[in-house]
């Protein structure tokens, strides 16, 4: 997992785009979803990534100055494979 731009260089006014990249083609049905918070998960967003074979993308839309965001990618429906991939800060 990937975001652009990179956590240092994110503004108040920039939208980070997320890059999961998978081992294998999703099955037929499955979704990647991105999901993510800002108030350290007592609430969250989840967005439907797109992309196509190996390599989704999701757009965490701009927050304030100094907004800590933390995200995971997961696969849906097929929750067996769920997977915290990494959190991030910007």
């Amino acid at each position: 997992m990937s975001q652009s731009p990179i956590a240092s260089n994110v503004g108040g006014s920039s939208p980070v785009t997320v890059t999961a990249t998978l081992d294998n083609n999703l099955n037929p049905g499955q979704s990647v979803y991105l999901r993510y918070t800002i108030n350290n998960w007592s609430s969250s967003s989840s967005i439907e990534m797109t992309g196509n074979s190996t390599v989704y993308n999701g757009v965490i839309l701009a927050q304030s100055p100094g907004t800590n965001v933390y995200y995971y990618f997961n696969l849906v429906p097929d929750l067996q494979y769920h997977m915290k991939m990494q959190t991030g800060t910007r």
